[in-house]
């Protein structure tokens, strides 16, 4: 609750109506994405190296409007790990910017992977989804796409997700919609 008083404070400074809703909405799938690292977790190393949860978020490009992912990501990440992250160990964001361009966000995950191995990735935009979503069947890693309208992305894949909410599937996004606005 705390979270999401803090959160519309800092977005009424920061953008519209809308922005808000979506930032809302955004620490709410983070949040019950860490309740399933939890379980992850459980069947991990009980060492303290931090659980990283890579993010390949456009930053700039024309999809920047994004960036409001990678805050609400830190903010709940930050939460949890005040709260003395999931059985002890914290929570460890890796952002890279796609640029909204597939390209760059195939080669994001590719850095990302080499360089921190992350539990799973967040990306958002179908454009750059579709394009990293090879490559985490390839490497078998959870890709969780965010803002990902395109339904395909989850066509006979075992490692990728999507969440998008449209008036197709608006239903099942209601009532948790009627709680967070």
């Amino acid at each position: 609750q705390f979270l999401i008083q803090y959160v519309g404070e800092m977005i009424n400074v920061k953008g519209s109506y809308q922005s808000k809703s979506f930032f809302r909405m955004t620490i709410v799938i983070f949040s019950l994405m860490t309740i399933g690292l939890i379980m992850i977790a459980h069947s991990c190393s009980k060492d303290q190296e931090p659980i990283t949860i890579g993010a390949i978020i456009p930053l700039t490009g024309p999809a920047s409007q994004h960036t409001v992912i990678v805050d609400a990501m830190h903010l709940a990440a930050g939460e949890v790990n005040r709260a003395g992250g999931i059985n002890g160990r914290k929570l460890k964001l890796v952002v890279a910017d796609s640029k909204s361009n597939p390209k760059a966000g195939k080669d994001a995950f590719r850095k990302m992977e080499e360089e921190h191995q992350p539990l799973l990735y967040v990306s958002s935009t179908s454009v750059v989804s579709l394009a990293i979503a090879p490559l985490a069947e390839e490497t078998q890693v959870v890709l969780a796409g965010l803002v990902v309208s395109n339904s395909t992305l989850t066509d006979q894949k075992k490692w990728v997700f999507r969440y998008y909410v449209s008036p197709k599937n608006g239903s099942y996004w209601y009532p948790c919609w009627r709680y967070c606005t």
